[in-house]
Order: structure tokens, then sequence, then C-alpha cells
């Protein structure tokens, strides 16, 4: 399953720059594969399968914790509803979703940090450079800004139980 995702020479000579990374999918080959490709690249991995265990990882985390990678569509619930909960914790956090479903990419913006599985190596490390690089970060005093790392359907879901004053 690994030469599905990367092969041991698309990684390049150079490293990610050190980063913490909280990595979900609630398949636990994925997890581990994609986990392996993470500390490839030097990024200290926190793996769960579950996103109920997200908060209590989050809550009794002592790293400082860079970047959410997480699988859009899982059965306890979607990615954008996991990176809510976890920027609610973790205010400066950034998130990149990935997912197999190829109809989730029409979910998101052009802005938003989204990745097709399967992928290389190489792919995710382009990918976590622009995260950690270009996304900003959510101020902390805890408000969220819209369109950062939801996806369109809880964008306009959120925009209509708080009124007119939000918008996608």
């Amino acid at each position: 399953m690994s030469d599905t995702y990367a092969s041991s020479n698309d990684i390049g000579a150079e490293l990610m720059p050190p980063c913490t990374v909280l990595l979900v999918d609630d398949d636990p080959q994925v997890l581990d594969v994609i986990g392996e490709m993470l500390s490839r690249l030097g990024c200290v991995v926190i793996k769960t399968g579950s996103p109920d265990r997200v908060l209590q990882i989050l809550k009794n985390l002592t790293l400082r914790l860079d970047l959410l990678v997480t699988d859009f569509m899982m059965k306890e619930m979607n990615g954008s509803e996991l990176a809510r909960t976890a920027f609610r914790l973790q205010p400066r956090l950034r998130a990149l979703f990935i997912s197999g479903d190829p109809t989730c990419v029409t979910r998101f913006r052009g802005d938003d940090h989204f990745l097709l599985k399967p992928f290389t190596t190489a792919e995710l490390k382009t990918k976590l450079s622009q995260v950690l690089r270009d996304l900003p970060v959510a101020p902390d005093s805890g408000g969220l800004s819209l369109g950062l790392w939801r996806d369109r359907e809880t964008q306009v879901r959120l925009a209509a139980s708080a009124g007119p004053t939000l918008s996608e």
C-alpha cells in the first residue's frame, strides 16, 4: 500500500521545516502510510483514527501543534467539523484536508488546502509547504475566519444559521 502513496525517492533531499502534525484518518492503513510519509519529511506526527479523540489529544498536548492533516470524509464527523473543534482549542493551528473521494474537490474553494488521495510524498511536501507558508493563522481571540478551512457546504450552513451578516 505504501507504493500507492509514495516511493522512497520522491521526497528530494530537503526536509520540511520542523513542525508537529496531528494526523486524523479513520482508515488504519492510510493513517500509518501518511504518518510514515510525514515522519520522513521531518515532521513530529501524532496519529489518531478517531475524530472523537482529537479533543482529548488537544487538551492534553504539551507540544506546540502546527498543523492538522485530516481526512475530510469520515464516519464520525467531516473534516470541517473536526477543524472547527480543533481551532477552538488551538487558534493558531493550520489545516490540510485529504480525501480519496474526488467529489470532495468541488466542495473546496481554490484557496482551501486540499489534497486528493492517493498522493506522493513529494506532493504532500509541496502542499504542506503551501499550508505552512500561506494560510493565515486564526486570531488568538478565538474568532475564526470563514473560508480558510471550511468547505462550501459548511460555510453555507453556518451563514444561514448566523443570519445575513455572514456571506460565502
